[in-house]
């Protein structure tokens, strides 16, 4: 498992908003995200922003709200 970066704020359609640590290690789209207690949050569907400072949108698989700044990783 690889850190992704930390989470900002729930969106208003529900998706989840993650701020991107490294942006020349971008995940694949699709990929499984996990929070720091290592549970499964939901797929990563989109990469928006900047090319120097993007963000990862995810959709949860289930209604959650995460804890500001939480650490959230992926799977390759």
């Amino acid at each position: 498992m690889r850190k992704l970066g930390y989470y900002l704020y729930k969106t208003s359609n529900g998706y989840l908003l993650v701020k991107i640590i490294n942006p020349k290690r971008i995940p694949k789209l699709y990929s499984k995200v996990f929070n720091s207690k290592w549970d499964f949050i939901g797929y990563l569907i989109d990469i928006i922003g900047p090319v120097h400072g993007p963000y990862a949108v995810i959709k949860p698989v289930k209604d959650i709200e995460p804890s500001p700044h939480e650490p959230m990783y992926y799977k390759r």
